[in-house]
């Protein structure tokens, strides 16, 4: 050890032998070559300015994809509406043409049985609601209808009942023992019911004619036909092994009127007086 006062070289010890100052204050610093490498570590540890890129590129990548993701998925979404509507148009001038096609539906049917069926619940809303409210606007004594109760309140009811009457159709199949799905009745359901839908608008629009006895025939075969003519003709389209069909179909129609009953007496009964108001 080199004493730092006097420059003398010591053996060991806390003084120096020549000139008595402490050797402690001697403290041996640390070479240039470490704190190179220290710093060349420090600086090899933190990322470079690639890798810093490469995580930014990364990010990026990551963002375009679940955005190419989401465009794909509307896509696809528009595609499937697109065919929906596609199909249904197919499904409508099919049956249009040859009503007795509808046997021929199946579950593969069931968006355009749903079509159908909500398209015939909003026309029997529509044709209970516009007459009177534009009854009342040339009545001011008369206030007008309410959208919620004169429309959609109806609406609703209505697409309810026929899923309904598709329901205990259903049942009435099973009762049978008859081979076929709900998707598929429901299906059936739609593609039976819609030439009713064109008869309830053909008497629609006769009643606008002011038409004395037509208007009512058409709107009578148009309201009843789901009711008591398209079960039956789902019911007796293929042969069962199960209970009599006579039977099941006389006690379905039972059910059903019982359905009409319940929901007459209910807060909707003015809706579903409303719909029958061209009976006697």
């Amino acid at each position: 050890m080199i004493c730092a006062h006097c420059g003398h070289e010591a053996d060991g010890g806390k003084y120096c032998i020549n000139c008595g100052s402490p050797l402690d204050g001697n403290k041996k610093e640390k070479p240039l070559e470490d704190l190179i490498v220290n710093v060349v570590g420090e600086e090899e540890s933190a990322p470079s300015l690639e890798a810093q890129q490469s995580v930014i590129q990364d990010t990026t990548a990551t963002n375009s994809q679940d955005q190419t993701k989401t465009e794909t998925n509307k896509k696809d979404f528009s595609d499937k509406l697109a065919n929906i509507f596609v199909n249904f148009g197919h499904f409508f001038m099919t049956l249009i043409k040859k009503p007795s096609m509808a046997k021929k539906a199946n579950h593969n049917d069931i968006y355009s049985a749903i079509i159908t069926i909500v398209a015939f619940s909003l026309f029997i809303a529509l044709s209970t609601f516009l007459p009177v409210a534009f009854y009342s606007r040339s009545n001011w004594f008369m206030p007008g209808p309410s959208i919620f109760y004169g429309f959609i309140a109806p609406l609703v009811i209505l697409s309810i009942l026929f899923i309904g009457f598709a329901s205990l159709t259903f049942a009435a199949i099973k009762i049978s023992k008859m081979d076929l799905t709900y998707l598929g009745v429901i299906g059936k359901y739609g593609a039976y019911l819609l030439p009713y839908v064109l008869i309830y608008i053909a008497g629609s629009l006769l009643a606008l004619g002011q038409m004395p006895l037509l208007p009512v025939i058409f709107l009578s075969i148009g309201v009843l036909g789901p009711i008591f003519a398209v079960p039956a003709l789902i019911l007796f389209e293929r042969e069962g092994s199960g209970f009599d069909k006579i039977y099941t179909l006389l006690g379905l129609y039972f059910v059903e009127l019982l359905l009409i009953i319940l929901f007459s007496n209910s807060l909707f009964g003015r809706i579903i007086n409303d719909l029958f108001y061209f009976l006697p």
